[in-house]
This record gives structure tokens, sequence and C-alpha cells, in this order.
């Protein structure tokens, strides 16, 4: 399951990642970050995995598609893993 606020009035999108990733969290990504990029041109990512869980197979390849037409519009990206 992915939540994906935005901080507002900002590029700046916080993706977290708690016990799974569907293909639906994918499209939802992809929906949330063209709007970003949309309004202002570029996204700043902040991903917090929390417990990466069970990644559907559909999922996987869908970002496997999806992440390299958005690489030149992600102007920084931070990965946060929780330790246990």
């Amino acid at each position: 399951m992915l939540t994906m606020p935005q901080i507002d009035d900002t590029n700046i999108l916080e993706i977290t990642v708690n016990d799974g990733i569907s293909a639906q969290d994918i499209d939802q990504a992809a929906t949330k970050i063209d709007a970003i990029i949309t309004t202002h041109g570029s996204v700043r990512l902040l991903e917090i995995i929390k417990n990466l869980g069970k990644v559907e197979l559909a999922a996987l390849w869908k970002d496997l598609k999806f992440a390299p037409d958005y690489l030149s519009q992600l102007s920084h990206v931070a990965v946060v893993v929780e330790h246990t």
C-alpha cells in the first residue's frame, strides 16, 4: 500500500510504502507524478519504505515501463528505509 501526500504548493511528493505495492498503487503514483510535472515541471521525490511487503509482479512491470519516462523530470530523489 502506498500513501502519497504532496507538500502544499511545492513539487515535493512523499511516497510511503507499507505492506506491499500493487499495480493500482503504481497507476495512482503515475497519475500524481503527472499532475505535479504538469504544474511544476519537475518532481522532488521522497520515498519512505516502512515495510516493503509483497510487490505484485504486475506492479514491478508497470514501474519498469513507467520509470524511464520520468527520470529526466525527477530533480531530487531520496529513499529512507526503516531499520528493523
